[in-house]
Parts: C-alpha cells; sequence; structure tokens
C-alpha cells in the first residue's frame, strides 16, 4: 500500500505517517497528538524546501552555462562592462570556469542537483556521496572523450568541446600515438 500510489481518500489516509505508526502501536488510538503531526509537517516542508532550492540551483546552474560570453568578466577577462550572463557576475566567473576546464561535461554538474533536489522534495531515496562521486567521473570521463572526438576550437570555447582537461588528453593520445606509431 506505501510503494502504491493513493487511488482514495481511505487509502490516502492510511498510508499516512501517523495512521502507521498508530497500527503499529496496537493501542486502538488514532494516532500522535497534534504537535507531533506538525513536526512531522514541518519535516516534510523542510525536504520539500530544501529539495526545490537544490533543483534550483541546477536551473541557475544551467542557465549560466547556456548564457556563457567569453566578453562577460570572468577570470580570465577583466572587463568594466556588465555581464551579459542570466547568473550576472557570479554566473559569468562559474560558467568560465567550468566551461573553459571541462567543456560540454560541465552540463552534468547542472544536471545533478536538478535531478537530487527532486529526488530528495519527493522523498526518494538518495545515496548523494555515491551520485556526486558518480557524476564528477562522469564529467571528468566526458570531458575527456569530448576532447579526444573533438579537439579543435568550438564556437567560443577555444580549447574544444572538452575544454582544457580534454585537451590535454587529446594533446598525449597525439603524443602517445606518435611515440607508439612512427
Amino acid at each position: 500500500n506505501v510503494g502504491r500510489m493513493a487511488t482514495s481518500y481511505g487509502t490516502l489516509k492510511s498510508g499516512a505517517p501517523w495512521a502507521r505508526q498508530s497500527a503499529r502501536k496496537g493501542d486502538g488510538a488514532k494516532g500522535p497528538g497534534f504537535g507531533a503531526r506538525m513536526t512531522a509537517l514541518g519535516r516534510v516542508l523542510r525536504r520539500v524546501a530544501l529539495g526545490l532550492l537544490l533543483a534550483l540551483a541546477g536551473v541557475a546552474l544551467a542557465m549560466a552555462l547556456l548564457s556563457y560570453n567569453p566578453a562577460d568578466p570572468s577570470f580570465n577577462n577583466v572587463t568594466a562592462a556588465a555581464p551579459t550572463n542570466l547568473g550576472g557576475v557570479v554566473g559569468s566567473h562559474v560558467a568560465d570556469l567550468l566551461l573553459q576546464g571541462v567543456g560540454f561535461a560541465s552540463a552534468l554538474l547542472a544536471l545533478a542537483p536538478l535531478l537530487w533536489g527532486m529526488r530528495l522534495a519527493l522523498g526518494r531515496p538518495m545515496r548523494f556521496r555515491r551520485s556526486l562521486a558518480a557524476t564528477v567521473a562522469a564529467m571528468l570521463l566526458g570531458a575527456t572523450g569530448l576532447g579526444l572526438l573533438w579537439p579543435q576550437p568550438v564556437g567560443q570555447l577555444d580549447a574544444g568541446a572538452g575544454g582544457a582537461l580534454g585537451l590535454a588528453a587529446a594533446q598525449a593520445w597525439a603524443r602517445a600515438k606518435a611515440d607508439t606509431y612512427p
């Protein structure tokens, strides 16, 4: 009953946390008091709010990456002009750092908090450390693969589709290939 979607008010009510708790007690009580219900509601609202904030952070990072402009102020471009990046000054710096470092693979870093936030808001179990490690590994492997497949500059990215990491991997591959097959 807990794993399926409620089809009526009765099944929804019987699947509520306080109804399950009173059924476990076996004392015939209707459930916990008002204070316990408000505490449970507070926990749920806090979890949902944190999940939505995390999802919004992912959307903000995606917007900053999509609106990247190399002419914006960043770590390698000093200018007095106002940034055109939708994330403002912070967004232009973060987008420049990620796109120049790992290229298009940085999109994975924007997708991860969006998915984590949705899972958290929906109350789904989440293994954050494992998921973060997998995201970083996928981002590094993706940058390497993109650098090997597309090492030349792409649009506004001088380092290519894989960023500096992908460019370094492409150059290392070319050196190894030249040493192996002279």
